[in-house]
């Protein structure tokens, strides 16, 4: 089972963090836009995991938690950025401005699942919500285009740690919450 530790924003919140795919897809001539559903910010990535593990990554994400002892916390993204050259196309994403209480709570919960012997990403963790895949831009777009700027900045609520499993159904890749903890 495929799985990750992500903030989940609301409904309302992903309908807002979706309007910025508009500004992308105006420059794309084609691209895999992330369904509505599929919005989210990973903490910490586990990947293929024994199903018979997920009490413990409950437990273990739980504790981390309570040792924070924050409360829930906003988190702005405020600015559009991508990666280039990927095979395929490139990826587009949401960057968030820098928050002391979200890198802190992701250090808390990676380092727990990490002395517990989970095997963690050891890359810098670097915020922000994937947009869409594979886009490739129109070949008529100045070069000061191709990174538009968001106009506005958009706040979602960090009030809880969900813990979420990545599939394909009927050929469709969704994110299911199966577990949430509350900050």
């Amino acid at each position: 089972m495929r799985l990750f530790i992500a903030i989940n924003p609301s409904y309302d919140e992903k309908t807002r963090l979706q309007s910025s795919q508009d500004k992308i897809k105006q420059i794309s001539a084609k691209g895999n836009f992330t369904r509505l559903d599929n919005l989210h910010l990973t903490l910490v990535f586990l990947g293929e995991t024994d199903i018979f593990l997920i009490n413990s990554i409950k437990q273990i994400t739980a504790e981390a938690v309570a040792l924070w002892n924050g409360n829930p916390f906003a988190i702005i993204f405020d600015h559009l950025g991508r990666f280039t050259n990927m095979r395929g196309g490139d990826i587009w994403w949401l960057g968030t401005q820098n928050s002391l209480q979200l890198n802190t709570l992701q250090r808390q919960i990676s380092l727990a699942l990490e002395q517990a012997g989970f095997p963690i990403e050891k890359r810098k963790f670097k915020p922000h919500l994937t947009l869409a895949r594979r886009v490739r831009l129109k070949t008529n777009i100045p070069e000061k285009a191709q990174t538009p700027l968001l106009e506005d900045a958009c706040a979602v609520l960090a009030k809880r740690v969900s813990l979420m499993k990545s599939e394909s159904i009927d050929g469709v890749l969704t994110y299911s919450e199966i577990w949430s903890c509350d900050l």
